[in-house]
């Protein structure tokens, strides 16, 4: 079972690792990660960096998203690309990553600004083509949250 390690390192950064694979099989509807996610206050502002070791067949591919903690919160965000400019998500879309059926990698930055309403933010993943085959986030995946404001 997937495990949660929040280590506080100062007030407002969190960090959260996953200490085991989590699996999702012939879905294509988006599910909360049972670790990545982070909370937030109402009108609060962060940093957020996900790293995601993954597994999909080429068939199934992987699909990536983030919930919606509500009261007109937003977050931009988009792969890690080093210089070259890159569309933005806003906080429902996901995105489709290729399977390659081998251990891969993905990093996606953005910022978070909090609405009305405290709650998580929370990774949420799927296959993006529903396959009888097993998609994986990997243990050792993880967020860095910086509360900026």
């Amino acid at each position: 079972m997937a495990s949660t390690i929040f280590v506080p390192a100062s007030p407002g950064v969190q960090y959260i690792r996953k200490t085991a694979d989590e699996t999702v099989n012939n879905s294509t509807t988006v599910q909360n990660d049972n670790d990545l996610k982070i909370t937030v206050a109402a009108s609060e502002i962060w940093a957020i960096y996900l790293f995601i070791l993954h597994n999909s067949s080429a068939v199934a591919d992987f699909k990536i998203g983030f919930s919606d903690p509500g009261g007109g919160a937003t977050l931009r965000w988009a792969a890690v690309s080093g210089s070259t400019p890159v569309a933005l998500n806003a906080i429902a879309s996901t995105e489709n990553i290729a399977g390659a059926g081998a251990d891969r990698k993905v990093d996606y930055a953005g910022v978070y600004v909090g609405g009305t309403a405290a709650g998580t933010l929370n990774f949420q993943w799927a296959q993006q083509t529903a396959e009888v085959s097993d998609t994986k986030v990997l243990a050792n995946s993880y967020i860095l949250a910086f509360k900026l404001a």
